[in-house]
């Protein structure tokens, strides 16, 4: 019926095994849990438990081997025809998250469940985040162009034709070139309302970072590879990238850019973040490396 795929890093994963197991008891299919540890230091001694949960495996890897790796990875050891990948931070709050999906099987090759926040702010420090996933993410991940690793079921015959790109080591948006190779194929994306809520948020300075990390691998991809503009769907900072390369204003935005980047960050740090200025950012970064010599 079903493989249930968890990449763990450094979280308690007990909570969301157990939950995952108790609706699928009360669901009465035939389910695996496979968990796999990408060489956390911390709550190893405590995810060992997840070895006693029903159908349930955890193994830490002997190194880290980056997230796009361990998805494939977690892929291979899966022992039925359907894959459930759901990140270890989320949260499942929702009593009929996995029946939504399994009412699915045998139907859609490729199902997405969704994301939500807290509704009430966090402190300054993690507000950007926070401000993001409520005013953009939310919305995003009910759209069939869009795409997020952390909550998705697929058949595994499709998954097998795409995989995640392994040259992604570092916080890459793994699932925006995942996504990209979906939009390629033109596959269909379904979506029911199994959302999972976000447990850990990032800190301000956390998240430019990644932002930072993801620009420079999105932008080796694109010179790896041939992305139209149609490719793109789903993922706007992209498509901006691409119009104004193909005007040929991507490099002279890139250097304007570096003169704003100061500004851009102590707006995004503080208690007032705009958006529209985290969308400069990451059309800025992108532009910046991908002319980068």
């Amino acid at each position: 019926m079903i493989s249930i795929l968890i990449p763990v890093y450094n979280r308690d994963a007990r909570t969301l095994v157990r939950e995952l197991v108790n609706q699928a008891e009360q669901l009465g299919i035939d389910f695996e849990i496979i968990c796999l540890d990408n060489h956390s230091i911390f709550f190893r001694d405590k995810n060992i438990q997840l070895k006693s949960m029903l159908n349930c495996t955890y193994e830490v890897l002997p190194e880290n081997i980056g997230q796009a790796a361990i998805r494939n990875k977690l892929a291979e050891s899966a022992n039925y025809e359907y894959l459930l990948f759901i990140d270890s931070d989320l949260k499942i709050d929702y009593h009929n998250y996995l029946r939504n999906y399994v009412r699915e099987i045998p139907s859609s090759d490729l199902v997405c469940g969704g994301i939500h926040y807290l509704p009430w702010p966090p402190t300054p420090e993690y507000l950007l985040h926070w401000l993001y996933g409520i005013r953009r993410e939310i919305k995003k991940s009910m759209k069939k162009s869009h795409f997020l690793t952390c909550n998705f079921m697929i058949r595994r015959s499709l998954f097998n034709e795409i995989r995640f790109n392994e040259d992604v080591n570092e916080y890459g948006h793994e699932n925006t070139l995942f996504g990209i190779e979906l939009n390629k194929l033109k596959i269909n994306r379904n979506h029911v309302f199994s959302p999972v809520a976000h447990n850990q948020l990032d800190s301000n300075e956390s998240y430019i970072e990644k932002i930072r990390l993801s620009a420079s691998e999105v932008s080796r991809y694109l010179r790896n590879n041939r992305v139209s503009f149609a490719d793109a769907r789903g993922y706007k900072y992209i498509r901006s990238f691409i119009f104004l390369r193909k005007l040929k204003l991507a490099k002279p935005f890139a250097k304007f850019f570096n003169l704003l980047i100061s500004s851009i960050e102590f707006n995004l740090r503080g208690e007032h973040p705009l958006l529209f200025l985290l969308d400069i950012y990451k059309v800025g970064f992108l532009c910046h490396y991908y002319y980068k010599k």
